[in-house]
């Protein structure tokens, strides 16, 4: 193992507890989302998209903290650092399309469509940065969530895919 990877499992066990509280902080924030619309309007999850996407994203939260808690050591590191990162990875995407389709279905299209091109600006930055660096496990995460944005996001709300 080289020296950089060394360091690169120190500072990713360093990290553990702060994965852990900011992902804890979105299941929170998704399952307020959702328990706010089934109370307030439950219609808003009419549409079978925005509704699996926000149900999908809770148990991908919860796999994501409980992969992350269970980072002791660096045995556990290699075990569920990927299962973490991905699992996080998809539930935020699906929390951007949620509220990026609920923004075109019920505020403005473009104000939703600027919303989706800020993020997806923001991942190609992130995913030029992560293939200069060469860091190919981030690169594929930050692709898996592109493709996630455009399907499951940008191109349903331009009615060029179908849900």
């Amino acid at each position: 193992m080289y020296i950089a990877d060394k360091k690169d499992e120190a500072q990713r066990l360093k990290r553990s507890p702060l994965y852990v509280a900011v992902d804890a902080r979105f299941l929170g924030i998704t399952l307020t989302i959702f328990i706010v619309i089934l109370t307030i309007k439950s219609e808003l999850l009419s549409s079978w998209l925005i509704a699996t996407q926000l149900i999908l994203s809770i148990p991908l939260w919860i796999a994501a903290l409980a992969s992350q808690s269970k980072i002791v050591d660096t045995q556990s590191l290699r075990k569920y650092y990927t299962l973490s990162k991905f699992s996080s990875s998809i539930a935020l995407a699906f929390i951007y399309n949620v509220l990026g389709l609920l923004v075109i279905r019920y505020v403005f299209i473009s104000t939703g469509l600027i919303f989706f091109l800020l993020f997806l600006i923001y991942q190609i930055y992130h995913t030029v940065y992560h293939i200069k660096i060469g860091k190919m496990n981030r690169t594929f995460r930050d692709i898996l969530l592109m493709l996630i944005l455009i399907f499951g996001g940008i191109l349903p709300s331009l009615k060029i895919i179908y849900f």
